[in-house]
């Protein structure tokens, strides 16, 4: 998912070098078409895509100040920033447990 958000982040970037007018696409539209956009584009909207209730749990747990990793921090950097930092950074360093319809599967029970 990192690489797909990363990569449509800079396709968007690069219309804009051909055509001024377009407008680039924001780390938050590019999140959205990676999660709700891909289960809307699968048809599976109804079942996962984001956090409503009763709607499959499929999550990253992340943390930004992982040992040795590649995020730099600093202070008073609020929620946004953060997700910025990771989508456009993070990797497996960053994934500290990932739940696949409400199973944790990393690290394995």
């Amino acid at each position: 998912m990192l690489d797909a958000v990363r990569r449509a982040q800079d396709t968007s970037k690069a219309l804009t070098i051909q055509d001024p007018t377009y407008h680039t696409l924001t780390f938050e539209e590019v999140f959205r078409l990676a999660t709700l956009g891909g289960s809307q584009a699968l048809s599976m909207d109804e079942q996962t895509g984001n956090f409503e209730e009763g709607k499959d749990f499929d999550a990253l747990r992340v943390n930004v100040a992982a040992p040795h990793g590649p995020i730099d921090l600093f202070q008073n950097e609020g929620p946004r920033v953060l997700l910025e930092k990771f989508l456009n950074l993070g990797d497996d360093r960053n994934i500290t447990e990932v739940y696949v319809a409400g199973r944790r599967v990393v690290p394995v029970q």
